[in-house]
């Protein structure tokens, strides 16, 4: 179940993982096997939320003509990105961020969703490694404006301290 005050950031989330990303992440499937990602704006308002199912087994068509299915409860929600966890890891706590398809449209149904950034007692938090350095506001601005955004080379890599790894594969476990 959604957090009624969930919005779209630069947070990040953890989802169920029912499968695997590719053959070099079965090093790091063990029970409560999940990703993170972060959720973007389906309404243009901030809200993940692309749609709301209302009957059992309904199906919702994306704009790609994709199908994805739902029951009662549950929503749709719109995804920015992916984290996948490296295989360089040993211990699978460095993620980095995967590179949707042109045209791809990234989703999750609701129920996958185990870990809301700033919503639970151990906090879900990926911290670049290494990232780069954000400018300098001008000087010239007012005060109280908002600095620039980071941008992330496409190759950053991402580390969940083994606290947070570990609670959120208990919560992804008892689900």
């Amino acid at each position: 179940m959604l957090p009624a005050t969930i919005e779209t950031s630069e947070a990040t989330h953890a989802e169920q993982a029912r499968e695997l990303w590719s053959k070099d992440e079965k090093k790091h499937l063990r029970p409560g096997h999940f990703w993170a990602c972060q959720l973007d704006d389906a309404d243009g308002k901030g809200s993940p939320i692309l749609h709301e199912f209302k009957k059992k087994n309904e199906y919702f068509e994306l704009s790609n003509g994709e199908k994805v299915r739902g029951d009662p409860g549950e929503c749709l929600l719109l995804l920015r990105c992916y984290y996948h966890r490296t295989a360089k890891d040993a211990q699978g706590l460095t993620f980095k961020r995967w590179v949707a398809k042109k045209g791809e449209i990234i989703v999750l149904n609701s129920s996958e969703l185990r870990a809301v950034q700033g919503h639970q007692k151990n906090d879900f938090i990926l911290n670049p490694i290494n990232p780069p350095q954000q400018r300098a506001q001008s000087r010239s601005k007012s005060k109280g404006a908002k600095a620039q955004e980071v941008v992330y080379p496409s190759s950053q890599e991402w580390a969940l301290d083994a606290e947070g790894d570990m609670d959120t594969r208990r919560a992804c476990e008892a689900s």
